[in-house]
């Protein structure tokens, strides 16, 4: 049988008093708070999470998070919507799709697609 290499848990908090979503790129933490709408950005700050920013995004029930190089998704299932987002300072709409299923309420990215 081969040898599993150990594994390391770490536990942050994370401000978002309504987090539904979360989803790290490197050692940047984003969280969607889908009460308060807003996604918050952290970054890794020795053994806590230091807030790097927080964006509004009015009227988006986010469910779901993924991030690529330049963008970011958010499905929302009340609106039955993917969208994608540029990485910019307000983390701007590029495009919105109609969810394949009924209710999204995960995403992932794989790197590639």
């Amino acid at each position: 049988m081969a040898r599993q290499a150990p594994v390391t848990v770490r536990s942050y908090t994370v401000p978002a008093k309504n987090a539904t979503a979360l989803v790290w790129k490197g050692e940047r933490l984003w969280a969607a708070d889908w009460v308060a709408q807003t996604l918050s950005e952290y970054k890794l700050a020795g053994d806590r999470l230091e807030a790097v920013r927080t964006v509004r995004i009015p009227g988006a029930h986010m469910t779901g998070l993924a991030v690529g190089k330049d963008r970011l998704w958010i499905c929302d299932p009340w609106k039955k919507t993917i969208q994608e987002r540029n990485l910019d300072e307000t983390l701007s709409l590029r495009a919105s799709y109609s969810s394949p299923g009924a209710k999204p309420s995960g995403l992932h990215f794989d790197g590639k697609y």
